[in-house]
């Protein structure tokens, strides 16, 4: 056992199970034991989070490897901490983000921060329609990160005419040709 913030430190008695004589013996303890021994719970839990949602990596470079784990690390720390000021803030639990939408959120940030505008072609209209198709899709709002970044973000609106799929488009074209016959 190794540790940077204790030495030798001041040892200890604790009670263990002698397997050999079915008994508890008294045996000395290191401080840097015991101060393991009393946060090893946090650790347990760290080590549970990132197995769950671990970032894999197909490639035996261990500098890749290392590089995902830390990344997994620093999100699990950030959630903690997320966490911890939520309850601090008087957020309610079902309000608080779990792991998974903390690290996709995190993801969605890094992906859009700092990404460059699309300006659409063309004069903007000055007014849309209030019947216009615009109006009626749902528009998906960017997290709060890239929302507020000061890069003065504006819906992008895209027509785009969909066309038949193949299977449609066949049926439809057997359909007329059918008519066609039994007609003639």
């Amino acid at each position: 056992m190794a540790s940077n913030f204790l030495g030798g430190g001041i040892a200890d008695t604790c009670t263990r199970w002698d397997k050999k004589k079915s008994v508890y013996v008294e045996i000395n303890r290191p401080e840097v034991i015991q101060a393991y021994n009393s946060n090893m719970g946090g650790v347990d839990k760290l080590d549970f989070l990132l197995t769950v949602y671990k970032s894999f990596i197909r490639s035996n470079k261990w500098t890749l490897r290392m590089f995902t784990h830390s990344f997994d690390l620093a999100c699990v720390n950030s959630w903690f901490e997320y966490k911890k000021d939520a309850m601090d803030l008087g957020i309610h639990q079902k309000n608080i983000m779990d792991l998974i939408h903390f690290r996709t959120q995190i993801a969605e940030a890094l992906i859009l921060c700092n990404r460059p505008q699309k300006r659409a072609r063309g004069r903007p209209l000055s007014f849309t329609p209030p019947n216009s198709k615009q109006n009626k899709k749902k528009q998906n709002i960017p997290i709060d990160d890239v929302r507020y970044d000061g890069l003065n973000h504006l819906p992008v609106f895209e027509d785009k005419a969909q066309s038949r799929c193949k299977f449609c488009y066949v049926q439809c074209i057997r359909s007329i040709f059918i008519n066609l016959t039994i007609n003639v």
